[in-house]
């Protein structure tokens, strides 16, 4: 129900502009209180990131590797990097498919997300880094250690591959 998608957007957003303004508040005035609520978990990602996405008509599998142990700063980049990924799938790629994998490899975790849609450079553009989301994700890796890429998917869509070290 696409409604019911914009409604929890809607919920998301709102609660991140409240708390966005009681970090300006306590910046400004450190003796404020601050509170914010806990920042989400990769093992929200089912939920939280790929639930509206369902609800407007993706499908999407989300696997996460139930061993993976990451540091708390690593673990909430991989779920805003699937963020941004998965919010690229819903406003550009046209996709009716889409899969979040989280693994771990060695001394490393691996994020990627991939889609069958029109694929990563549907306007011929020839910089796939150019748009905010995907430098947000190339920066987010970047302050983490990490390499990440942005490819096309054989068959159509786009596949977004992330390594980041689990404990910087």
């Amino acid at each position: 129900d696409p409604r019911s998608a914009l409604e929890t957007i809607g919920g998301l957003g709102r609660t991140a502009l409240v708390e966005l303004d009681g970090l300006v508040v306590h910046l400004r005035d450190p003796l404020s209180p601050l509170a914010v609520s806990a920042p989400p978990r990769l093992s929200d990602v089912d939920e939280l990131l790929a639930g509206p996405l369902r609800q407007s008509g993706v499908a999407v599998i989300v696997h996460l590797d139930p061993d993976l142990e990451l540091s708390s700063t690593v673990e909430l980049g991989v779920y805003r990097i699937a963020q941004e990924a998965l919010t690229n799938v819903a406003r550009h790629a046209r996709a009716t498919h889409a899969r979040v994998e989280v693994l771990t490899d060695g001394p490393a975790v691996h994020l990627r997300v991939t889609d069958d849609g029109v694929g990563p450079h549907p306007s011929g553009s020839a910089d796939p880094r150019r748009g905010s989301g995907l430098l947000g994700i190339g920066e987010r890796v970047s302050d983490l250690g990490g390499h990440w890429s942005l490819t096309e998917r054989p068959g159509g869509g786009a596949i977004v591959d992330v390594r980041l070290p689990r404990h910087p």
